[in-house]
């Protein structure tokens, strides 16, 4: 065992739960770096699928006719289109991602696809690549949902942690706390923890540990109880000023009550 478990670096096959499985990856980062990712580091990818992570569930602008009017041979395809999405979101629930890609593949080369449409289609077959560790299929997908529409939460946090851990593409902790950064200001609750948990150890960016918990406070009050255990080990010996074992213990509880059985 490591002499500080803190702080030494370990190389070691390590489980990341995103949410819907187990993902195993060799790395070597710092022991409690491991640990996060194996906590919680992503809890919402299962709700990202399911709701679309605001990224255009429903029809965007334009693409539903006014009420009364007869829908035209383009409103009929378009909907059909919007119902290949949901469909391959049930399948990806059950964990038939190949199954799902049937869906997705030909609405993605559909011109009449809104880009948010395409922006979701394409997150979600990146995550039915992940899903089945093909890292670099899902990064090329997880690029291409941000680039149709930049402001898809999911999309960026799931590239962020594509560089975190090295998955697909060089380890990148710098461009990982700037999609990072992104999603979080966008509401992201895995990406507000990354970014806080970033922040308090110094990882990709200069340590804050002000910063660290405010982000870490957001995630927290959305029930993220990693971004919980982290918040109370900010005010302990070691990362505060003046240390606060009475706050500490509250998040250490709030943690505990949360299912996070180790806090």
């Amino acid at each position: 065992m490591p002499n500080n478990p803190m702080r030494d670096e370990v190389n070691t096959l390590c489980y990341y739960f995103d949410g819907m499985r187990l993902s195993k990856v060799h790395m070597k980062i710092p022991l409690l770096a491991l640990l996060v990712l194996a906590a919680a580091a992503m809890p919402a990818v299962a709700e990202d699928v399911a709701q679309g992570a605001a990224t255009g569930e429903g029809a965007a602008e334009g693409e539903t006719p006014e009420a009364g009017q007869k829908p035209t041979y383009e409103d009929r395809r378009k909907a059909i289109l919007r119902d290949q999405i949901e469909r391959s979101v049930e399948l990806i629930e059950k964990g038939q991602y190949a199954l799902a890609r049937t869906y997705l593949d030909p609405a993605l080369i559909d011109w009449r696809l809104s880009r948010e449409h395409r922006s979701r289609a394409y997150y979600l077959r990146g995550f039915s690549f992940f899903a089945e560790d093909h890292y670099v299929s899902a990064l090329r997908d997880y690029n291409r949902a941000v680039e149709f529409n930049p402001s898809n939460p999911a999309a960026l946090a799931a590239l962020g942690h594509l560089h975190l851990s090295a998955l697909g593409t060089p380890r990148d902790l710098k461009l990982a706390v700037e999609l990072f950064q992104k999603a979080a200001n966008l509401g992201h609750v895995g990406a507000q923890f990354q970014l806080g948990y970033a922040y308090l150890e110094g990882l990709g960016i200069g340590q804050d540990v002000a910063a660290a918990r405010g982000w870490l406070l957001d995630a927290s009050e959305q029930g993220n109880a990693a971004a919980m255990m982290h918040l109370a080990r900010s005010y302990r010996t070691g990362l505060a000023e003046e240390p606060d074992p009475d706050t500490a213990e509250q998040w250490y509880r709030k943690a505990y009550e949360a299912g996070l059985t180790d806090a």
